[in-house]
């Protein structure tokens, strides 16, 4: 697995758009293997739990670098 560069890039929100960019593709193939049957229900609801929890760390981390508007 590729490691993202995110702690030493000036520019973080890219390895993290990166990031939630893989996430849906995840959650899209795992979609298409419970539809096709290739794994159970149960198995597709305990992997998305765990993409589910990648993807609220990865939108933590984007709200953080992001900067906040000016009001």
């Amino acid at each position: 697995m590729r490691r993202l560069p995110t702690n030493k890039a000036r520019d973080k929100l890219a390895p993290i758009d990166a990031l939630l960019a893989r996430q849906v593709q995840v959650e899209t193939l795992l979609r298409v293997s419970r539809d096709m049957r290739f794994i159970s229900p149960h198995q597709y609801a305990h992997a998305l739990g765990f993409t589910e929890s990648i993807g609220r760390q990865a939108h933590g981390w984007r709200k953080k670098y992001v900067p906040s508007p000016v009001v």
